[in-house]
């Protein structure tokens, strides 16, 4: 009994050795990739964080330099911008529509970029203000720019803001032209790329549609050098004005010579006083009746009247 027991504990014990050594081949074989792979996940995971953290640094960089540059108003900032985050379409494309809309801005109102103005809207200095060929040129640069935006946004859904900004940009350019069929086709352009997509930018565009009419025929504003200035008057030798002749078809009375009568003078008219005098005049004394104006009176008689005598017979 003795020895099965202690042949049992020897098997149970070459067993457990066995499995022992199992594992630790199992260990060997498969740590090391194991280890690996984890290492390589965590390390990918770690890396990821840090990109998408310095993708987030970098867009908000953009962003203020865009924010910098629109608010400088100079359309050459903007298109530097552009260029400088070129790895960013939203910030590039945003920055080239603000540039052309700085363009447009500067051919409405007829100065450079951020002129100095004076009290009453008008330049500080004469060389800010933009001739014909300067009007033409910024006009240029904005349609320029646009066109650039449409091209190359326009294949690009995720984009169609930027392709639909684009598009109301070629549209003013084109009513600024006084292309007004040109205008009219863009405008039905942007009602079909917003679509349901932005529909809002739909409506304003047939919003436009329907008011491009009634601008068409508006009179053109000039600038207040383009009118001329109208010559005084020259004064004759004497220093007298003629005075000009009685109108055509008007008959005037031949006078022969004669002097013109003046007109009677008339009484004086006594004028009102002012202001009231301090004491109120009197009131105007009535007359005595006169002899006249009474009435007649009856003259007693001398002697009273004699009985009547009474009839005879009596």
């Amino acid at each position: 009994m003795d020895e099965r027991h202690q042949q049992i504990r020897e098997n149970a014990g070459l067993d457990e050795s066995k499995l022992n050594q199992d594992f630790i081949e199992f260990v060997k074989k498969y740590t090391t990739p194991v280890v690996v792979l984890v290492l390589v996940v965590v390390a990918g995971f770690w890396g990821w964080n840090k990109y998408t953290a310095s993708r987030e640094r970098a867009i908000a960089t953009a962003f203020g330099e865009l924010e910098s540059a629109q608010k400088a108003g100079k359309p050459e900032n903007l298109l530097a911008v552009a260029e400088q985050h070129a790895g960013y379409p939203g910030i590039a494309e945003m920055a080239r529509l603000y540039a052309a809309d700085a363009y447009l801005d500067c051919f409405r109102s007829g100065v450079k970029p951020m002129s100095p103005l004076d009290d009453q809207g008008r330049p500080t200095f004469p060389e800010d203000v933009l001739d014909e060929k300067g009007l033409e040129d910024y006009l240029s640069q904005a349609h320029r720019i646009y066109d650039a935006v449409v091209n190359r946004t326009s294949s690009h859904k995720d984009q169609v803001q930027f392709t639909v900004g684009g598009l109301f940009g070629l549209a003013a350019v084109a009513e600024s032209r006084s292309k007004s069929d040109e205008a009219k086709a863009l405008y039905e352009r942007i009602k079909s790329v917003a679509g349901t997509t932005m529909p809002e930018f739909a409506e304003v565009a047939e919003k436009r549609l329907q008011t491009m009419g009634l601008l068409a025929d508006l009179p053109k504003v000039y600038k207040s050098e383009q009118i001329p200035v109208a010559k005084p008057a020259e004064m004759p030798a004497g220093g007298l004005v003629p005075l000009p002749g009685p109108p055509p078809g008007f008959d005037v009375p031949a006078n022969d010579g004669a002097p013109i009568p003046a007109e009677p003078a008339g009484p004086p008219v006594a004028v009102p006083p002012t202001t009231p005098p301090a004491t109120p005049p009197a009131s105007p004394a009535q007359p005595e009746p006169t002899p006249e104006d009474k009435p007649a009176e009856t003259p007693a008689p001398a002697t009273p009247p004699a009985p009547a005598s009474p009839p005879p017979g009596k």
